[in-house]
């Protein structure tokens, strides 16, 4: 089993690049919470493809520096083991560099694993991958490389136990007894052997499917041969029901047929006789109806002609009422008009209207200035926060065209900063001064990588960029001349060398008296941001509000636009004072208009007052006769309606019994025809039935056994659709050839018989050798457990606790080896042994009965070894715990990488060699500090 030797990071979370030392056996991370202890163990499960963090994945570390690629390197041993053989065999070098690269591609991010020999940095490892015929640099796929750290001994069950999260170490102690068993197998046991050991259960359940098949499909045979014999019996019925049937359907049929014919020819005459005698009554009947008829729709249209007279007039009336009714809604609305009016007007003294006018027009001019005022406030109070909250997220808020510009290169990939975030001002005296010179420069985009600079530039051509667009780095030496501007800032690398250059060039003077002294040609600039040059002096000072450059001047910056926040708000109060005096007075205003005007309207109207009164009177009075004209015509057509109802109804309930007596008449006439018909069609085909039936059929003993036999025609038809009825219900036998289906059917049955033998023979064989693949298993189990046990006790005792392992009872019976489980017991104290999910353990004990199992798990011929992820193991512990886990870690020999916050007891520090310290990133640094670390001198073995 390999040992992390070193780890090294680029662009992953909050940090830029660093790298640290892991060559140690007991590790301790620590840090306040938030500072990355647990982000940098995901580091390592993503290099070991493990299980990252819940809510985390690698994919969202890699993408937080806003970086198109990031890598971990980590260094680790590849010392032989007992056997001669290295974990990276065919590696032989005695250190080995595990790589993960992970680059955005199509818009997702994906990992490439290497596996390379030595210890390599990251330069290295990008340069030796270009020689593509090395086959250690050609990038491996996720699976392949898990094959390859399981080959080294990092198996998947230790994966899943290195992937615990914080507060989880102590959950190796809860798992049940089965699983406990199940992972120690899989640690331990040989696999061919449980794979044979399954491959042989599956071949004696697939025997006894077979052999349940045989004895089903036997079953089957032998049912079938009893089925057989129903069907031949079942045969012999269903021919007696067919020639049953056929002598039914052939003479009974002819003999039934015969003597209906016979009489119904005989009772046929009577009922025409009847019918004659109905004929008679039923024309006499309608010729009195039709009369009643005639005489009952002249009286209806005598009704119909008065109904519609009546209405003619009716609707006269009730056209001259609409219209006075519409007069007098005209009238009472001009009533009711100037009622309004007067009681307006009431208290309201005369006022003139063109003075009224003039002030209520100068006030709203008055609003209309102060709300454009307002207006003009609120959108710079806007721009200022906007640019107040870009200063806070230590950025400037530039231009519309340039924050466009800005995103159309970050969404291509392009990696750039501005010439404002790469230049410092280090001496304040001479802040206006710098920010002045450099202010039309502020948004020149330095690239990050030279080679995008043809990109950039098109980019630039296509978008219309008004600013310079730099591809080359500043490495071009600028000393800065005593007095210059360039003494007065602190640049980064990326700055050009003619930024350089234009600083070293304009010296800085406290003023223009000073600048005189200077020889004539020289350029100057003063504190207060004039400057004089070839062409002659000017000011170019800028405000505090515009400060840009460094942290402190935007930090300048923002003090000077919170200072204008505040003066705009106040002037905002004053102005929201003013306009709601205004608002009061134009409220007054528009009041007194609307008074004057009402008072206006009624003088007007008041004459009319009176006029408009007695014509309402008038309207009224010829309202209430027409509604009693209305009222009594409406009344009269109402009964003259009803009268013609009670006709229209007799006059339908006569033509009804018309149409009954004519559909009689009608019915009776050819019912008495149709008999007629009928009697002569029976008749004749009485005479051709006897002419067809056999003699012998229609004698006069063979008619009178069909008479005892059956009733009539009808009976005989039910007796054949009872036969009839009986061969389609019933389960009949049709096929004669039954017979030679059962013989055959018989000796199949009896060679599946004999075959059924022979395959009981053979699953008694397949159960001997599954007994004995169960039996390999069992050695190999129990051997692992054996193992786990003696590396248990091992642990055990140098943690100082009495450990029991009570081993399951193994036999050659599968469903006793699904049941079996391993259970550990421990004796914390001397205080009794208990089980390992107790729950009544203390934080300290199931912190240790973790440690013991899981690093058990990861030992090899009776030593510890290999490396465990402890994410916070020591959070809810006291001292004296704390204590006591330490002790046992020293005492094992397996590397500890455990987090801790530094707020914890510093006893937590006592077993570790080498302690990793953590920052959180400050809320101005785009970049976390790099992780520290302190070593002290582990004690030599004597």
């Amino acid at each position: 089993m390999f040992r992390f030797e070193s780890l090294e990071l680029l662009y992953w979370d909050c940090w830029e690049r660093f790298k640290i030392p892991l060559d140690s056996r007991v590790i301790t991370v620590t840090g306040p919470n938030g500072s990355g202890k647990t982000t940098l163990l995901d580091a390592l499960r993503t290099l070991l493809a493990a299980k990252t963090s819940e809510k985390r994945d690698y994919k969202k570390y890699a993408r937080r520096p806003n970086k198109p690629h990031s890598w971990i390197i980590g260094v680790v041993t590849n010392k032989r083991d007992g056997k001669g053989r290295p974990p990276f065999f065919p590696i032989l070098a005695e250190k080995v560099t595990l790589a993960c690269h992970i680059n955005r591609k199509g818009g997702d991010w994906q990992r490439e694993y290497y596996v390379l020999p030595g210890n390599l940095s990251l330069e290295e490892i990008l340069k030796a991958s270009e020689n593509p015929s090395d086959i250690f640099f050609k990038p491996k796929g996720i699976r392949e490389y898990q094959t390859e750290l399981e080959k080294a001994g990092l198996s998947h069950a230790m994966l899943t136990v290195l992937a615990l999260e914080q507060g989880a170490t102590d959950k190796l102690c809860e798992y049940p007894p089965k699983e406990l068993l199940k992972l120690v197998y899989a640690v331990f046991g040989d696999k061919p052997t449980l794979e044979n050991y399954e491959k042989a259960i599956q071949d004696q359940k697939e025997a006894e499917k077979e052999l349940e098949e045989l004895r089903l499909k036997v079953a089957r045979l032998e049912n079938q041969c009893t089925s057989l014999r129903n069907r031949v019996n079942n045969y012999r019925d269903y021919e007696k029901l067919v020639f049953d049937r056929t002598r039914l359907e052939t003479e009974v049929s002819a003999q039934a047929r015969y003597v209906e014919l016979y009489d119904r020819i005989k009772g046929a005459w009577s009922p025409i006789v009847g019918l004659k005698r109905v004929l008679a009554e039923l024309e006499k009947k309608e010729e009195s109806l039709l009369d009643h008829e005639k005489k009952v729709v002249q009286e209806e249209a005598e009704l119909k002609e008065t109904i519609e007279l009546t209405g003619a007039t009716l609707n006269e009336i009730q056209t001259a009422l609409i219209q006075e009714n519409r007069s007098r809604s005209v009238v009472e609305t001009q009533l009711d008009e100037i009622k309004i009016l007067k009681e307006a007007c009431q208290d309201v003294q005369p006022e003139p209207v063109e003075t009224l006018q003039s002030s209520l027009e100068s006030t709203l001019r008055q609003k209309f200035l102060l709300e454009q005022q307002k207006t003009e406030l609120d959108q710079r109070l806007k721009e200022l926060e906007e640019e107040k909250e870009s200063l806070l997220s230590n950025r400037l808020k530039p231009d519309r065209p340039v924050e466009l510009f800005h995103q159309r290169l970050m969404e291509t990939g392009i990696s750039h900063s501005f010439l404002y975030e790469n230049i410092e001002v280090v001496d304040e005296r001479w802040r206006i001064a710098i920010e002045s010179i450099l202010k039309g420069f502020r948004y020149v985009i330095l690239l990050e990588n030279p080679a995008d600079r043809w990109r950039a530039w098109e980019m630039g051509e296509r978008e219309g960029y008004r600013h310079f667009i730099v591809g080359e780095e500043g490495k071009t030496v600028v000393h800065p001349p005593a007095g210059s501007s360039l003494e007065a800032v602190r640049l980064s690398e990326k700055v050009p060398a003619w930024v350089r250059r234009q600083l070293a060039e304009i010296r800085l003077v406290a003023g223009v008296e000073e600048g005189k002294k200077l020889s004539d040609g020289t350029t100057f600039v003063t504190q207060k941001g004039f400057i004089r040059e070839r062409r002659g002096g000017r000011s170019i000072a800028v405000e505090g509000a515009d400060f840009a450059f460094g942290q402190a001047g935007r930090k300048k910056r923002l003090e000077s636009i919170e200072i204008q926040i505040g003066e705009f708000n106040a002037r905002k109060t004053q102005l929201a004072g003013r306009l709601t005096e205004i608002n009061t007075d134009l409220a007054e205003l528009k009041q007194r208009m609307i008074r004057q005007e009402n008072l206006q309207k009624y003088l007007l109207k008041k004459d009319e007052e009176a006029h408009l009164k007695q014509t309402l009177q008038t309207v009224l009075a010829g309202l209430v006769d027409l509604e009693k004209k209305q009222e009594s015509l409406f009344q009269e057509k109402q009964k003259l309606e009803e009268k013609r109802l009670q006709v229209t109804r007799v006059l339908a309930e006569i033509r009804k019994d018309i149409e009954i007596v004519r559909g009689t008449l009608d019915k009776s006439r050819r019912d008495r025809f149709s008999q007629r018909t009928e009697r002569c069609k029976l008749y004749q085909e009485l005479q051709k039935q006897r002419a067809v039936i056999p003699a012998t059929w229609r004698t006069s003993d063979a008619l009178s056994k069909y008479r005892k036999d059956f009733e009539g025609i009808k009976d005989v038809q039910r007796e054949i659709e009872k036969t009839e009825k009986r061969l389609l219900e019933g389960q009949w036998e049709k096929d004669p050839s039954v017979i030679k289906l059962k013989a055959k059917v018989e000796k199949d049955y009896e060679g599946e018989k004999s075959n059924l033998e022979s395959k009981e023979a053979e699953l008694s064989r397949t159960a001997q050798v599954t007994g004995d693949a169960r039996s390999a298993y069992i050695d190999y189990l129990r051997t692992s457990i054996r193992f786990y046990e003696a590396n248990l006790k091992t642990l055990s005792s140098m943690a100082g606790v009495g450990i029991e392992v009570i081993k399951p009872h193994l036999e050659n019976d599968e469903m006793v080896l699904r049941e079996a489980g391993l259970e550990v017991k421990w004796n914390f104290d001397q205080k009794g042994f208990t089980s390992t999910d107790d729950g009544e353990g203390s934080g300290g004990q199931q912190v240790m009965k973790s440690l013991i199992l899981l690093i058990a798990l990861l030992m090899a011929e009776g030593d510890s070894g290999g490396f465990v992820f402890v994410d916070e193991p020591f959070a809810h512990l006291d001292v004296f715990n704390i204590d006591r886990v330490a002790a046992f870690l020293m005492a094992t020999n397996t590397q500890y990488i455990i987090t801790s916050p530094n707020s914890h007891n510093t006893n937590v520090y006592k077993p570790a060699f080498l302690t990793i310290v953590t920052r959180k990133k400050g809320p101005d640094r785009l970049f976390a500090d790099p992780p520290g670390y302190l070593r002290r001198m582990e004690p030599t073995d004597a």
